[in-house]
């Protein structure tokens, strides 16, 4: 009986199709076998099944490997010999002789069985009169963790001069243990090569490095000054690491929960969050054809893109100057605009895949200088059909993003953060972690035995010298706090009452950046149903008070829309989402309300009216910056640090 098979790769559905061939010889029926990087099911005959797994029969060749699929067994062989393996990284060369240490293997990289080339940069130089040392890093090691290389007189003398701290280096020689016996060696490294040759593949200039390579805490300004040298700060490229990790357990997680990751356009035609704060695109060629560009309104203004729509009641269409057609002449004499949310596209492709999200840069022109604002930056964004009753659809999305938000952290500090016993083992990103909010080590846990008493205390006051982070902020065993904006205010009124905030709060106004510190002290909280005023066009609008709210909060009475806010401590807003409003007479009536022209509503047309007329379902989103989440988890206070290039306003070095 012909079973659906789920594979992943081309090679592994090969492998399938011939063991189809095997069992189709029995049943004629055709076989749907689902891949797990195509959404279309694949409907093979028995015929095509006998092709594929004879590479020799007439169009036999249907699929393509990541190498090739040759009809001559000769080639295929060939194209493997002239196969190129990556060299391995530091990292993993450490880590295997850590295993082959562990197991005392006899075909282990220890001892010279197993001699290693490497490649990288060196860290530091340590010269004594019977040896050298260089701290090797290639950035594949965590935190500020090195391979500590030896070398004898000979070879120090060959290199000379030109080996200094910030030189790319290749060394080959032999892995070994370093033992308590012979006496650990700098940094606490329980692993070392010892060269057998070594050759400086570039020089650095160390006298005029401007960034100490050695530093762990160099100045941000120095940094950013320098960002072209950033990556090699021991700090910055521990954060990027650790964003690494971030994305792939947020990928990890939509991937368990079926989300599809889509791809979503930069440039668009419209502002998606109406804050007006938007960079037009403009081709250089049309730049070329304006003697003297001036700036001026573009055939669809932006109040009519949605833009500033909390004040605008009565916006008229700007009639665009020569200059204005001259300079869209590119796309046909409309605005184009860099994206600042992808929400509208993923609105569009949602409808077909039920289930999506994107990781993708957005842009705003922001003059904000603060700490947590910057003008491109990247979101991770998810669209998901709901279910009918819009609250029950604001908790699952909720519960998406404190799903998403657990899985990101722990994928960054590993799931035995909380258990002493299992510190010393090591996760995907957790030195990193520990490295960045001024943890212990892991290698100061390395060669501890819980089994052993003394060592076993050892590691619990290693545990307790932990600082607090973010992670201890974390409610990983239950859901996170609910309020509404109504509640909140109400909250923030007592506060006022007896502390007093600089800014006082007022129902119907925005939360100021003390407001939400207040809110979101003892964790991370959600904030529900905020006034219609201030929230875009596209949120869903209230049916009525919430049922947390029915019982006489007088914070706030007048409309709200089906969204949230998620605050979290030290950084306050971290996601932002809500209910899309799928009712076509609500939206139109909502866009004739913030003075939309005909011509306007007819460039959104696609948006507003046809997702809403063929088959709309349900749906919500959030949109979740990825920066504001290194920051918060890694305790880096300013968004420019996380961050290699920070675009703000101002000049544009590279």
């Amino acid at each position: 009986m012909l079973r659906a098979t789920t594979l992943r790769g081309e090679t592994a559905l090969m492998s399938a199709l011939r063991m189809v061939h095997t069992s189709s010889r029995q049943s004629q029926h055709t076989l749907p076998v689902i891949c797990a990087h195509s959404p279309r099911w694949i409907a093979a005959q028995p015929e095509r099944f006998r092709r594929c797994a004879n590479p020799s029969a007439p169009h036999g060749r249907h699929f393509a490997t990541s190498a090739r699929v040759s009809a001559s067994g000769s080639e295929t062989a060939r194209a493997q010999e002239e196969s190129v393996e990556l060299p391995p990284t530091l990292n993993s060369l450490v880590k295997a002789c850590r295993n082959d240490a562990d197991r005392d293997r006899g075909d282990s990289y220890l001892q010279g069985a197993k001699p290693v080339k490497v490649r990288g940069w060196a860290r530091s130089v340590r010269d004594h009169r019977k040896v050298s040392f260089v701290s090797l890093v290639d950035g594949s090691m965590s935190a500020d963790n090195h391979l500590q290389i030896v070398l004898s007189p000979q070879l120090r003398e060959e290199l000379g001069s030109r080996l200094s701290p910030g030189a790319s280096l290749e060394i080959e020689g032999a892995l070994c243990e370093v033992r308590k016996k012979d006496g650990r060696a700098s940094g606490g490294d329980d692993v070392e090569l010892r060269a057998t040759s070594a050759r400086v593949v570039a020089v650095c200039d160390s006298a005029s490095y401007p960034v100490p390579l050695q530093g762990e805490n160099n100045p941000t300004e120095t940094l950013r000054a320098h960002a072209h040298l950033r990556s090699r700060d021991m700090r910055h490229a521990a954060l990027l690491r650790s964003r690494d990790c971030l994305e792939r357990g947020l990928a990890d997680y939509f991937a368990r929960n079926e989300f599809i990751k889509v791809t979503t356009p930069i440039i668009t035609s419209s502002d998606c969050e109406g804050a007006g704060e938007v960079f037009q695109i403009v081709a250089d060629s049309d730049l070329k054809k304006v003697d003297q560009p001036k700036a001026g309104a573009a055939e669809i203004s932006p109040a009519e893109n949605g833009m500033d729509h909390e004040h605008s009641t009565n916006a008229e269409t700007s009639q665009p100057t020569t200059s204005d057609n001259q300079l869209q002449a590119f796309w046909s004499g409309q605005p184009a605009y860099l994206s600042v949310s992808a929400q509208l596209h993923l609105e569009a492709i949602m409808h077909g895949l039920n289930r999506i999200w994107t990781l993708s840069p957005a842009f705003r022109a922001e003059g904000s200088a603060t700490n947590r604002h910057l003008a491109e930056f990247w979101m991770a964004e998810v669209e998901m059909v709901t279910s009918d009753d819009p609250q029950v659809a604001l908790e699952e999305v909720m519960t998406i993003v404190e799903g998403s938000v657990k899985a990101s952290a722990l994928a960054l500090f590993g799931a035995e953060w909380r258990e002493p016993a299992t510190l010393f083992l090591g996760g995907e990103g957790d030195e990193d972690a520990d490295f960045l909010i001024g943890a212990p080590p892991a290698r100061e846990f390395r060669n501890l035995s819980w089994d052993v008493w003394e060592e076993k205390q050892k590691i619990k006051e290693l545990s307790l010298s932990r600082p607090p982070s973010a992670l201890d902020e974390i409610p990983f065993d239950r859901p996170w706090t609910r309020m509404t904006y109504s509640q909140a205010i109400t909250q923030l009124r007592q506060i006022h009452e007896s502390a007093g905030f600089r800014t006082e709060p007022i129902a119907g106004q925005p939360l100021a950046t003390e407001h939400e510190a207040a809110l979101a002290e003892d964790g991370p909280v959600f904030i529900t149903h905020y006034p219609a005023h201030s929230k875009p066009f596209y949120m869903r609008a209230s049916a009525g008070a919430p049922s947390s709210d029915q019982g006489g909060s007088e914070g706030y009475t007048g409309p709200t829309v089906d969204c949230f806010d998620l605050l979290v401590p030290g950084m306050g807003e971290l996601v932002g989402g809500s209910l899309r409003e799928t009712r076509p007479e609500v939206i139109q009536e909502k866009l004739s309300s913030l003075g939309w022209s005909e011509k306007a509503k007819k460039q959104m047309e696609w948006y507003a009216s046809d997702l809403r007329r063929f088959g709309t379902a349900p749906h919500g989103g959030f949109g979740l910056g990825m920066e504001r989440l290194l920051s918060w988890l890694t305790d880096t206070s300013n968004l420019k640090d996380c961050v290699t290039f920070p675009r703000v306003k101002g000049r544009v070095r590279y």
